[in-house]
């Protein structure tokens, strides 16, 4: 029996006790090492947390109620403990999500239909561009937003 192992992660030969064991006092090793596992859970940890907002934002875009959407935003706030940490939440999940992804395009849509759908009537109408603005214009606007929070896109 060697003391090395082949991790299938990083494809680099490594001393056993860097390779988790499948279940305490069991001999049997996992394929990929403890760098390549710890990476892996820290990728798949921020996906599960995009998922979680990600699913909060599909259902604030199918409703079409001003008090339920009000109500499906104000459990997000509790949820995670305050207006506040709820914006830093999702900034981070758009933050984490790869460039041009499904999950920013929703999240700013969520942002776009809660502004038309729960603002006054007069942000509602200046939110109508919205419908024919061009991708350019868009961008522009996401630029000017994102310079506002510190972050251009």
């Amino acid at each position: 029996m060697t003391d090395t192992r082949h991790c299938n992660g990083c494809c680099r030969e490594l001393p056993l006790d860097s390779f988790r064991r499948y279940r305490r006092g069991q001999p049997q090793r996992h394929s990929r090492c403890n760098d390549c596992r710890n990476r892996a859970d820290a990728i798949r940890r921020a996906s599960q947390r995009r998922r979680g907002i990600s699913k909060q934002l599909t259902q604030i875009l199918n409703e079409h109620e001003v008090d339920k959407a009000t109500q499906l935003v104000e459990a997000m706030v509790r949820h995670y403990g305050g207006f506040d940490a709820f914006v830093l939440k999702w900034k981070q999940a758009i933050d984490e999500a790869p460039p041009n992804s499904l999950f920013a395009l929703r999240s700013m849509n969520s942002v776009i239909h809660l502004a038309m759908l729960v603002g006054p009537q007069r942000e509602r109408a200046q939110a109508t561009w919205l419908k024919t603005a061009s991708d350019e214009e868009l961008l522009r606007e996401a630029e000017r937003l994102g310079a506002k929070i510190g972050k251009p896109r």
